[in-house]
């Protein structure tokens, strides 16, 4: 019969709980915080008050809705009629359901299984248009003995006000009480799923409360406890995320994309950020998943920010291998048809030993003009007389990203300390002169390039391959 009522109640449009909490519906009728806790974090949620609280009011999800019917703390399947009865009556009283007519219909449907076992629930009084409840024996149905099986082993003791015959008065919504029963004479269970309808009717004393073992074995949980599967859940999409972030992370900083592509892999990396920083929330802390999900769009930000801030950082280039200290004595003297004296090297702390451009000695090559310069890192400087731009980028202690453009062409490369970058309209070597442009990158000190420039016509400057433009 107890199975019936459950299922018709599970079943129905109106929660067990009514309008209150849940733990603030079973407070009613148990004394919570005696009873245990199913929670590993014990020292967090000790007790079966803040067990309750976790795990269905702060997150409702974490056990099924009809929990409290197969919880061996409650053993509602098993109670004596007393306690079960009277959380019957708790469900329909004002403080828990102000809906008259929802109380009513409850009421209608225990009564319809009550019956039968003796038992009727029925209007005890009106306070305005309060209506509170009580349980009394129905009509002449003898109450006979339970002959089902008895509570299993590991059911919790019942609390004080249950562990004796039934109080003969009933709990209100600010502690008063009426009475429960209109005569006292049952107290052991009828409402079993099993009766013997041929044993005796009980005698008009009371019989004792089936009494329960003392303790429930400390890893007994609620039958639909989600918890534990929830936690390893949220830890996986933690560690997952977690992978992601260094993976797209590591991607935008080596790509350096911008524009529309940087957006995109913006929005990429914010996706699995998002996730990782709301599943730390919810496994570190209590908060619910509205309040997590904000610190996710939080942290999100945070960690998109961070690598902005990355983005800012110039990437050091690769430098080609170095090949200007290699050349021998003979290829990095000047060239001898060279008229053009060479302005002093400005008084500027030595750091790397000055070169002198390297030029092709052999045919007839001739230099028109040339001079130094300093640039610092991302600057320029036009030799307007002869159509020619310099300029520097990314300038490091040994090695400089250089630049030469005319008119019609560019070229730049990065440039060690004594090598060349020549721009000319003739392959280097080739027979027939044409004119070229020159910079020897001399020297770097203080963060600037000392970079010596010289126009000339002929055969062009010797450079390695990857320095020369045509």
């Amino acid at each position: 019969m107890r199975s019936d009522l459950i299922d018709w109640l599970n079943l129905g449009p109106h929660h067990w709980a009514g309008q209150l909490d849940e733990d603030k519906f079973l407070s009613r009728i148990y004394d919570l915080r005696s009873l245990p806790t199913t929670d590993s974090r014990r020292s967090q949620y000790p007790t079966a008050a803040e067990d309750i609280w976790q795990h269905r009011v702060n997150n409702p999800d974490d056990w099924d809705d009809d929990w409290v019917f197969g919880d061996s703390r409650f053993n509602l399947r098993h109670v004596d009629d007393a306690t079960f009865t009277r959380f019957l009556v708790e469900t329909v009283q004002p403080a828990v359901r102000r809906d008259v007519e929802a109380a009513r219909e409850l009421v209608e449907g225990y009564n319809d299984v009550l019956r039968r076992a003796g038992f009727e629930i029925v209007e005890d009084r009106r306070v305005g248009e309060s209506v509170y409840y009580r349980v009394e024996q129905f009509g002449n149905i003898p109450v006979v003995q339970q002959t089902t099986a008895p509570p299993p082993e590991n059911a919790p003791p019942l609390t004080s006000e249950f562990a004796s015959p039934v109080p003969s008065q009933e709990v209100h919504a600010r502690g008063g009480r009426s009475p429960l029963w209109s005569d006292q004479s049952a107290t052991a269970s009828t409402l079993g799923d099993e009766v013997d309808t041929g044993s005796d009717a009980r005698e008009s004393a009371k019989e004792p409360l089936v009494e329960a073992p003392a303790s429930v074995p400390p890893n007994a949980r609620p039958p639909h406890d989600n918890g534990r599967r929830r936690g390893g859940g949220l830890l996986g999409i933690a560690v997952v995320s977690l992978v992601l972030v260094l993976l797209l992370g590591a991607v935008v900083i080596q790509v350096r994309a911008t524009g529309l592509a940087l957006g995109l892999l913006l929005l990429l990396f914010a996706i699995p950020a998002l996730a990782l920083c709301t599943s730390s929330a919810l496994l570190l802390t209590d908060w619910k998943f509205r309040t997590a999900l904000l610190t996710g769009f939080g942290g999100a930000a945070v960690l998109a920010g961070l690598l902005l801030g990355l983005l800012q950082i110039p990437a050091e280039p690769t430098k080609p291998a170095d090949s200007a200290h290699g050349q021998d004595e003979a290829s990095t003297r000047r060239d001898p048809s060279s008229t053009s004296p060479s302005p002093p090297t400005p008084s500027e702390p030595e750091a790397s030993p000055s070169v002198e451009p390297t030029l092709m000695s052999e045919g007839a090559t001739e230099r028109l003009a040339g001079d130094r310069v300093l640039l610092t890192d991302a600057q320029s400087i036009a030799i307007e007389q002869w159509g020619l731009r310099v300029a520097t980028s990314n300038v490091y202690s040994t090695f400089a990203n250089v630049l030469i453009s005319t008119d019609e062409q560019t070229c730049d490369s990065v440039l060690n300390v004594g090598e060349v970058i020549v721009l000319s309209d003739r392959q280097p070597g080739e027979v027939d002169y044409g004119q070229w442009y020159a910079v020897v990158l001399e020297q770097i000190a203080n963060e600037q390039a000392t970079l010596f420039w010289s126009v000339g016509t002929g055969r062009a400057p010797a450079a390695e391959p990857w320095n020369s433009c045509v």
